[in-house]
């Protein structure tokens, strides 16, 4: 079972506990530490954070920005600036 899936049973669990009328304030936060902390690659970057401050289990994803998301103003900001100018027509 994923950590995903076990957030899920124990959410479920709760929610299966208020319907039946239990009352929320009643149940105790749960904390599950299962997994490693996980970073936005992008936001790393953007705050000039270097991934070896991370913590030792920690990690960062996203580290390919999106297709057609240039960062450096590529291939893909100047075909945007080439398709958003108007073309001259002849008369």
């Amino acid at each position: 079972m994923t950590a995903m899936d076990a957030y899920g049973r124990k959410a479920a669990a709760i929610v299966l506990r208020v319907l039946s009328g239990e009352k929320a304030s009643s149940i105790e936060p749960v904390v599950m530490s299962d997994s490693p902390p996980m970073f936005d690659w992008r936001e790393l970057k953007r705050w000039k954070i270097d991934e070896s401050a991370l913590h030792g289990e920690a990690s960062s994803v996203s580290k390919k920005p999106p297709y057609g998301k240039s960062t450096d103003g590529g291939l893909s900001g100047r075909f945007r600036s080439f398709v958003s100018k108007p073309c001259s027509s002849r008369s």
